[in-house]
């Protein structure tokens, strides 16, 4: 897991987008799946440097997952599943810092809704 893409944007985060993260990962709107949840705490627990050698997957299955067999493809997916998060969150940070496109966005939400009163 040490080279995994998911562990470099973690590591770019700073403390408060951590803080933030663990928020967007618990939300349902946006996570329903509480492996992934349990996943993260497991990496969250070595930051900041997130090189500590028990982010091994093997490692975080059994904390994850304790007296079960060790299983590549649920993990690659668990995986997966919080790295495609960690890109929403990126996104939905930049989109947050950018007024002009968010009135652009809800301009155009209005007009496809036909609540042209809004519009004006």
């Amino acid at each position: 897991m040490f080279k995994s893409s998911l562990l470099e944007i973690l590591r770019t985060f700073s403390k408060h987008e951590m803080l933030k993260f663990e928020d967007f990962i618990r939300s349902p709107y946006f996570n329903k799946k509480e492996n992934v949840l349990k996943l993260f705490l497991e990496i969250k627990k070595y930051t900041p440097d997130l090189a500590d050698e028990n982010l091994g997957k093997e490692k975080i299955w059994q904390n994850i997952f304790p007296g079960t067999e060790y299983n590549y493809g649920i993990m690659k997916n668990l995986i997966f599943d919080l790295n495609k998060l960690a890109d929403q969150f990126i996104m939905d940070l930049k989109f947050r810092d950018d007024n002009y496109t968010q009135n652009e966005y809800l301009l155009d939400g209005y007009l496809h809704r036909e609540l042209k009163k809004y519009f004006q």
